[in-house]
């Protein structure tokens, strides 16, 4: 009886901390809560620590960051607070809580699952749950009733926000369909082609992951074209597997799944309108002045009229802003501070 009981609990903590895995790299924002459920983490990740004394080792660790967080925080004290902009507490909120949940969290996992860790690889585990974050993404794209449901009563969708229908993305149980998540499925590719060349079964989650990324946020795909020029100057990837997995990709269109491709044509051309404009604008045929690299380059790239505010900012953001207004964060980074 013991065994058996021994392997039930082990099978339970590993549900859990797969269940807190999801939670830590998606953090679905639940309607019923009003917030990310990362937080519920977060709240017990440091009742655990405050608990078992370990939370003054946690500051002791890591106090460079802390330095670092705090110095951000004055920094931005005088460039956004003061200035009486909407988006200042917004942005000091979020650099505390990149440190509570950056740090406190894993360090929770390591004291928690330290057996978990300790027998299976850190990469493997974080690859799984992305996987069946895909999954769950192909699974709404196959049932886009159930995915109105879970965008209209379960989840608060960034996309949803606007004005603009937006229907034919959007299929994910995550924060932020729209940005954070595609980024983070384009973050997870990278690592499958770094761990090809351990074994050729990473392969099979790229095709999952690249298809969440084509229905929510193309932004994913630059992450992945910088993650592979990085992992190609430093040699840390397949070439072969690498070539494999671009060939299946862009064979996918072509396959017969003729009802899929009926189904979401909307959701297909603007996600390989990507792919579309990328090579237009190599190729020097990017000239109709519609493309997303037109739009971004002709009306959403531009500076603080000060030199003083390249530097410090204007403590604002121009994120649909009157007059001039970008969809580029780095721009909005710049004019915020």
């Amino acid at each position: 009886m013991k065994p058996k009981r021994t392997l039930v609990m082990k099978i339970i903590k590993y549900i859990f901390f797969f269940v807190c895995l999801y939670i830590y790299i998606y953090n679905p924002i639940l309607q019923i809560f009003g917030f990310g459920i990362i937080k519920l983490l977060l709240l017990l990740a440091f009742v655990y620590l405050f608990i078992t004394k370990k939370i003054l080792v946690v500051f002791m660790n890591f106090k460079k960051e802390l330095l670092i967080l705090i110095l951000i925080v004055l920094f931005l004290i005088p460039t956004t607070l003061l200035r009486g902009d909407a988006t200042a507490e917004t942005v000091i909120y979020a650099h505390i809580v990149w440190f509570l949940e950056g740090i406190f969290i894993p360090v929770f996992f390591l004291y928690i699952f330290n057996d978990i860790f300790m027998r299976s690889n850190l990469n493997l585990l974080i690859i799984f749950a992305s996987t069946f974050a895909a999954l769950i993404t192909l699974f709404l794209i196959l049932n886009p009733n159930l995915n109105i449901i879970v965008r209209d009563e379960i989840i608060v969708d960034t996309l949803d926000m606007s004005v603009s229908e937006w229907d034919f993305r959007g299929f994910s149980f995550a924060e932020s369909s729209s940005f954070i998540y595609g980024a983070t499925q384009g973050l997870i590719i990278c690592i499958c082609f770094y761990m090809v060349s351990k074994s050729v079964f990473y392969i099979l989650p790229v095709i999952l992951l690249f298809i969440s990324i084509l229905f929510n946020a193309r932004i994913g795909f630059a992450v992945v074209i910088m993650g592979v020029i990085l992992m190609l100057a430093f040699r840390k990837i397949n070439l072969f597997s690498f070539f494999i997995v671009i060939m299946l990709i862009f064979m996918v269109p072509y396959l017969n799944f003729s009802n899929f491709i009926n189904n979401n044509d909307r959701s297909l051309e603007w996600g390989f309108s990507f792919f579309t404009d990328t090579f237009n604008l190599i190729f020097g045929l990017d000239s109709s002045g519609v493309s997303n690299y037109s739009i971004l380059s002709d009306t959403m790239v531009f500076l603080p009229e000060k030199e003083i505010n390249i530097l410090f900012g204007e403590g604002r953001s121009v994120f649909d802003a009157l007059g001039k207004d970008s969809d580029i964060g780095y721009i909005n980074q710049i004019f915020i501070g």
